[in-house]
């Protein structure tokens, strides 16, 4: 292809600016892996050093008799005898049910309201749904510290305003953060509320995608 005279030519400067990285290390007598462990290297570091070898000694930790509170005290192979002393409590399989129970629950009701609201903003007819996606996301762009203490604050049993609200209807007030029941309802409560958004956002990403 011949250029017509006074027309433009490509520019390879951006090109040669691209390659000139790659090119001086090159000189420099590194491969391309050795190039690309130069940049992975420092990520593999310290995910083997803030992740993989607390895990790996915390897992060595718990077959002997090594005590937080008792840094000082040397420690003892005991083998399994703290998994067999933990699993023969009757106490953990309660928490355990308890925690299943909370699973179940809170997953299920996340998934009943996420995919009714994803259902009703695929509408096309509904006005204003980016106003409503918007609001309704709230609850999971909130931080978690924000969610703690904003619902500890409505539920709190003398001045919350969720007592407030059920004192204006006449009914007495709930002891949601000191009753063992109530407490596991509020906590369910606010799981849901914080939840539900991520199971809308998906439900609704795949209904419109159909």
């Amino acid at each position: 292809m011949i250029a017509r005279p006074g027309a433009r030519q490509p520019v390879r400067a951006e090109q040669g600016s691209n390659a000139r990285a790659p090119a001086l290390f090159a000189k420099q007598g590194l491969s391309d892996r050795a190039l690309a462990w130069l940049f992975v290297g420092p990520t593999v570091l310290l995910l083997l050093a803030f992740n993989i070898f607390p895990l790996l000694w915390t897992i060595w930790l718990s077959f002997t008799n090594y005590r937080a509170n008792r840094p000082g005290l040397d420690s003892v192979w005991l083998g399994i005898a703290n998994y067999r002393r933990v699993l023969n409590d009757e106490a953990l399989w309660e928490h355990m049910r308890v925690t299943a129970h909370f699973l179940c629950w809170s997953i299920g009701l996340q998934l009943l309201l996420g995919f009714g609201l994803a259902l009703l903003l695929n509408d096309q007819q509904i006005r204003e749904r980016n106003v409503y996606r918007t609001l309704l996301i709230v609850p999971w762009a909130l931080p978690t510290a924000i969610t703690i203490l904003a619902w500890s604050g409505i539920l709190n049993p003398d001045f919350g305003y969720a007592n407030h609200f059920l004192h204006s209807l006449g009914i007495s007030p709930v002891p949601w953060l000191t009753d063992g029941t109530w407490a596991k309802v509020a906590v369910l409560g606010v799981s849901v509320w914080a939840g539900y958004p991520f199971m809308m956002t998906a439900c609704l990403g795949a209904l419109q995608s159909v």
